[in-house]
């Protein structure tokens, strides 16, 4: 690919990324107060149980989708002209899968717990199940056309709505099955607006029941959706495994924890979402991908491990917003924090292997590290509580990391990680050293200034070059007028 291609390419995925991130940043920030005011209202039992049952409707969401969602958008994306067909095609596929999965979650529900709250809360998951099954294809045709500031904004607008109604409900005494009513309501709104910019673009709202093209699609979404079945139950496992192993109160104490770890995601999550249509398009188009991958690669750890280490050093400053219920989560976030790296990167490798078509090389790895997310919790919650999940999830993210990466290898050979490494680690120890004499100091200080230690040695070891600098003040300037 030549510089100029591959220049546009990240362009395009630093655009979306940029859009992404600007929302996600302000929506984070926002969910980090409103966060702290919903744990406080709650208490750790109805934490633990509102956790509990968005998660589970979330994987139960996993499993009906199949993976229908990632191929619409790799469908749109190489075929911008056969998008109206293709999601009318894919609504009418989705409507037929719903009912028998909404049926399952149902009496999984009911078996599961009792009483007149319970049954309130069930039915309200159920329902927010059934959102989410459209509301994620909808979304996936904007991601496909890649117009990342769509979905930034849709997005921004469902948790501004979601948080607004929220403190007002938990300020006036409604709690777990008013949130869970809310949630709902937030993503209606989302929905309707991305509804109108699908139809605004050109893309009729249709519904096509063909049942001849159902089969060929399902074999060719297995992988997607087993892949992202896997992958979600990672990151929810620990959640179900604690409230079936230990009740809602150490669910609780391990949601405050991964409830903050997960907001430190935003932007690998931004760069996947940008990076998977752009990637694709370019793998459809034979161009190379691996010269934009490696950048992207070296901004994401360059970001994450200063962040580790400040944040396993700052978390009981963190922790000073909570109620008193919550300081075992301190020690559950340091553990937890551990795990940023390989996050990071395995959003990455991930979106490369999908973009690829060698989905099933993810879906390889997701499954194997299931088994061993599922065998480490076994084992670790029973004796140790929230600390063992949290344990789990980093051994676990290593173990997927390292096998996704292996077949990466494999297919477009290695992204060149040990080329900045070292000088990496040199600058994120510099960020302890300054910040560890600062731990007890107020987070507007001790945050500021470990960034801009990390930011001054990056520069003097030549980890971040004077022309990447350049680079990004550019390209933000554009977006600023954009």
């Amino acid at each position: 690919m030549n510089t100029q291609g591959e220049s546009g390419s990240i362009r395009k995925i630093l655009r979306g990324t940029a859009w992404l991130t600007a929302t996600s940043t302000l929506s984070k920030i926002l969910l980090l107060f409103f966060f702290v005011f919903l744990a406080n209202r709650l208490g750790k039992e109805n934490l633990g149980r509102f956790a509990f049952l968005l998660d589970s409707a979330f994987i139960v969401f996993i499993c009906t989708d199949l993976g229908l969602g990632y191929l619409l958008v790799q469908k749109v994306s190489r075929h911008r002209s056969a998008t109206s067909d293709l999601f009318a095609g894919f609504l009418g596929l989705r409507l037929m899968m719903v009912a028998p999965f909404v049926l399952l979650y149902a009496l999984f529900l009911y078996f599961y717990g009792q009483g007149t709250d319970w049954r309130a809360a069930q039915a309200l998951a159920i329902s927010y199940l059934v959102l989410q099954c459209f509301w994620d294809l909808f979304r996936s045709v904007i991601r496909g056309r890649e117009r990342m500031d769509q979905e930034a904004l849709s997005t921004l607008i469902e948790r501004l709505v979601y948080m607004g109604i929220g403190v007002l409900a938990l300020s006036l005494g409604f709690r777990l099955n008013a949130m869970m009513l809310i949630a709902q309501g937030s993503i209606l709104v989302s929905f309707a607006l991305i509804a109108y910019w699908i139809v605004r673009g050109g893309t009729p709202i249709r519904i096509h029941f063909i049942p001849s093209q159902w089969p060929p699609l399902l074999r060719e979404t297995l992988p997607f959706g087993l892949g992202a079945l896997c992958i979600i139950a990672l990151y929810r496992e620990d959640t179900l495994m604690l409230n079936w192993l230990r009740g809602d109160a150490e669910t609780g104490i391990y949601q405050a924890a991964f409830r903050l770890m997960e907001g430190t995601l935003l932007v690998p999550q931004a760069v996947a979402l940008a990076a998977y249509p752009t990637f694709s398009r370019l793998f459809h188009q034979k161009e190379a991908i691996r010269p934009s991958a490696e950048k992207l690669q070296r901004w994401l750890l360059v970001l994450c491990l200063p962040m580790m280490v400040g944040g396993i050093l700052l978390t009981p400053k963190v922790f000073e917003f909570f109620q008193s219920d919550f300081i075992p989560s301190v020690g559950v976030l340091q553990i937890l924090l551990l795990a940023l790296p390989a996050l990071y990167l395995n959003y990455l490798v991930g979106t490369l292997l999908r973009s690829v078509d060698r989905q099933i090389y993810n879906l390889y790895s997701a499954a194997a590290a299931l088994a061993v997310n599922f065998a480490l919790n076994l084992a670790l919650i029973p004796a140790l509580g929230a600390k063992g999940a949290a344990t789990a999830t980093v051994l676990t993210q290593l173990v997927y990391f390292l096998l996704m990466y292996f077949f990466l290898r494999r297919t477009l050979g290695g992204l060149r990680l040990k080329n900045y490494f070292p000088l990496l680690l040199l600058c994120s120890a510099a960020v302890g050293l300054v910040v560890y004499p600062l731990r007890d100091a107020p987070l507007y200080v001790s945050v500021p200034l470990g960034a801009a230690v990390f930011a001054a040695a990056a520069f003097l070891t030549r980890l971040v070059s004077r022309e990447e600098i350049r680079q990004f003040v550019r390209f933000f300037a554009k977006v600023r007028k954009n």
